[in-house]
């Protein structure tokens, strides 16, 4: 079992995926931001390690878009999966989300 006491994660890597199951290994220790645009839903979610500045490629995020009643109708990822290599600052310009 690699140090990390996960089997088949890549150690050191954030947010790495569970080689024999496939999960997601999340990081209690991460840091979470959350843009509502103009309105009152979250538009953006970001994770990052802690003190990570919001200006360099080590940000996951997250978009999310709603329906005329402010339902959720989906999650899309930047780049389209869960990397770690997205810049906060450029969440809305930048990255293309599916």
């Amino acid at each position: 079992m690699p140090a990390g006491g996960a089997a088949g994660v890549v150690e050191g890597e954030v947010g790495a995926i569970d080689g024999t199951d496939r999960n997601l290994v999340l990081l209690a220790h991460q840091a979470v931001r959350i843009d509502y645009g103009a309105g009152t839903v979250p538009i953006y979610i970001g994770r990052a390690e802690p003190g990570a500045a919001t200006s360099a490629a080590v940000w996951a995020i997250q978009k999310i878009t709603y329906d005329g009643n402010s339902n959720p109708t989906a999650i899309q990822w930047a780049g389209g999966g869960i990397a770690y290599a997205f810049v906060w600052d450029d969440r809305a310009t930048t990255p293309t989300y599916s």
